[in-house]
């Protein structure tokens, strides 16, 4: 495998909707409260990667169980958060308020989105490829509103980190992460529009990959 090949490789892994609020909440720890814990943030990137791959097994074992299904969203969606959130506890030593909460919420809402992304793609291809393979342009009632709202996500995704930028709970730096939202745009557009499906699949998690890596870089350079 080149290095190329790996480079793209680990920019779509779909470890991303876990390991991306991880290593944000670190970063975020450093820079606003200058506090980190390298020893409890090892410890809490290992419980939930064994975690994560227990329960990969569990999915992938049981992938028609529709209950499991309906778990694997709600996860995709709150699991950015709790996330977040454990990884400034261990790292600040913080008693959890209602303030803490809130701020740190709005700190994840963008891996959230962003997430739930990845995992609405796999319903975007579904429509795509019914679209391509029916004549007659019939498609799922679902279609109506699964690809608006995928292509609303970067908007939402980009726009709370502006605001919150505005607000002061992230750096002024962040401004520039503005630079990516044309090409994080672009990426969900060819998920929407494009037809070759396979060559496509990654792309939500490298929307993701990208953000949180930009985030994280922003954070870091912001405390130095």
């Amino acid at each position: 495998m080149t290095v190329s090949k790996m480079i793209n490789k680990v920019r779509g892994s779909d470890v991303w909707p876990v390991l991306a609020p991880l290593v944000v909440g670190a970063a975020y720890a450093w820079w606003r409260y200058h506090r980190f814990s390298f020893e409890n943030s090892l410890i809490l990137i290992v419980v939930v990667a064994v975690v994560k791959w227990a329960l990969d097994l569990i999915t992938q074992n049981h992938r028609y169980d529709q209950s499991l299904i309906t778990l694997s969203w709600i996860a995709d969606v709150i699991l950015p958060y709790l996330l977040l959130v454990a990884q400034l506890v261990v790292n600040t030593n913080f008693a959890l308020s209602l303030g803490f909460l809130l701020t740190w919420f709005g700190v994840a809402w963008p891996l959230i989105l962003l997430s739930v992304a990845v995992r609405l793609a796999k319903n975007v291809r579904v429509v795509r490829a019914e679209e391509i393979s029916d004549p007659t342009g019939a498609i799922k009632a679902s279609s109506r509103w699964i690809r608006p709202l995928f292509l609303t996500l970067p908007f939402l995704a980009y726009g709370e980190i502006l605001l919150y930028t505005l607000s002061g709970y992230m750096p002024v730096l962040s401004w520039a992460m503005i630079v990516l939202f044309p090409l994080v745009l672009a990426q969900a557009l060819a998920v929407g529009l494009e037809s070759d499906l396979d060559r496509l699949a990654d792309l939500p998690a490298r929307n993701l990959f990208l953000t949180a890596g930009a985030m994280v870089l922003v954070l870091v350079i912001s405390s130095s």
